[in-house]
């Protein structure tokens, strides 16, 4: 008897994602027909080591050096590998049907999708038995689904310094210690960083899609609230929740529309007949870098649109109101209101969570800080 390891399988590190399965093999040599047994002892051994597949070959056969991977019971071998430097995926994935006669895109999804058969990474509840509305839609019009994003717990807004059980992914921008910024973390450093990846789809509740999308320099895209069924994706808050996607360009969001809203209820299409320009929400970035830009971007969407520009101030607005609390700026009026219900939310759409978890553990779950202040 001898012991035979070879790698065959998938693995996921901080700064490697590719597919690689290990598989053994304990034999032994039967010469009356030249084929190899796996010996009881092997075979206990095996599962011993939580083995879940493995079969005898010919000894005539020659296995080349790795990586394999072994996909709808066959074995391929890895033509090329992909690092992850900037840490952007949490978990791999083979997709092994393509629905559409198109390809859409090489497409990474946040971590919170359901994906069928693929099991999220706390081993609570089993693996989906269906994708989000959103992914269906989007295989179905052709897009490859390469792996899962990393978030924030419970897709709160943390900063990158908030994470604690896994390290956040880092932004490629700058000295790749600028903060990524909310919970689409991984989908948007993921996109921003590797060529290989044409789009990524994100969640966007108080700014998870805006906000990492201006952080790493792409294209992010919350589309109106309520637009697109969130069936699927585990709600935050679902007064503010919403799906949303990144690109590197303004044609793959046409693409991904396409995918997304076909067949949707469509506000009626109207060009804007005059411009706001909030005078008081820019002052606070007037410096003589930032106002030229704003200025341009202004002066090109007038003409683009062929429209009146009015400077517009929403607190003067509403401070001629009669309403008896148009004594406070609105601004303190309404500073905690987004905060509060998404607090609100928050704590209560996870309680079905705290509560499986507190029954098969026995004890609660450890979070981190920001979640320990929001519960």
């Amino acid at each position: 008897m001898h012991l035979r390891l070879e790698t065959l399988g998938c693995i996921l590190s901080p700064f490697l994602v590719f597919f690689i399965m290990t598989r053994y093999r304990h034999l032994k040599r039967d010469a009356a027909n030249l084929k190899l047994k796996i010996t009881p002892d092997g075979e206990l051994y095996l599962n011993s080591i939580g083995t879940l597949w493995f079969e005898s070959l010919q000894p005539s056969v020659k296995i080349f050096s790795g990586p394999y991977i072994w996909h709808l019971g066959q074995i391929f071998k890895v033509w090329r590998l992909y690092s992850d430097t900037n840490g952007a995926f949490i978990q791999p994935v083979v997709q092994s049907w393509i629905e559409a006669d198109r390809m859409l895109s090489n497409s990474a999804i946040k971590e919170i999708y359901d994906l069928k058969g693929v099991r999220d990474f706390l081993p609570l509840y089993d693996p989906p038995e269906e994708s989000a509305l959103a992914i269906r839609k989007f295989i179905s019009y052709g897009a490859i689904i390469i792996g899962k994003t990393k978030t924030t717990q419970f897709v709160s807004g943390e900063g990158s310094m908030d994470w604690v059980d896994y390290q956040c992914s880092f932004n490629p921008r700058g000295d790749r210690y600028q903060d990524t910024s909310m919970s689409s973390v991984g989908s948007a450093a993921g996109l921003a960083s590797y060529d290989w990846i044409d789009s990524s789809l994100g969640t966007d509740t108080f700014g998870s899609v805006l906000w990492p999308a201006a952080a790493q320099g792409i294209f992010g895209l919350r589309p109106t609230h309520s637009v697109l069924d969130n069936s699927g994706v585990p709600p935050l808050s679902e007064h503010l929740d919403t799906v949303g996607c990144f690109s590197r360009s303004v044609d793959m969001f046409l693409k991904i529309g396409n995918a997304w809203f076909n067949g949707t209820f469509q506000h009626k299409f109207e060009l804007p007949q005059k411009l706001l320009v909030p005078i008081m929400f820019w002052k606070p970035y007037q410096t003589p870098y930032l106002a030229s830009i704003v200025e341009y971007f202004i002066r090109d969407l007038g003409k683009v649109l062929d429209v009146q520009r009015i400077e517009y101030d929403i607190e003067t607005e509403w401070a001629s109101t009669s309403l008896p609390q148009s004594n406070t700026p609105l601004k303190d009026y309404l500073a905690t209101t987004l905060a509060t219900i998404q607090l609100y939310d928050c704590y209560h759409n996870n309680a079905k969570f705290r509560n499986d978890f507190h029954a098969k553990k026995g004890y609660q779950p450890y979070v981190n800080p920001m979640i320990r202040f929001k519960w």
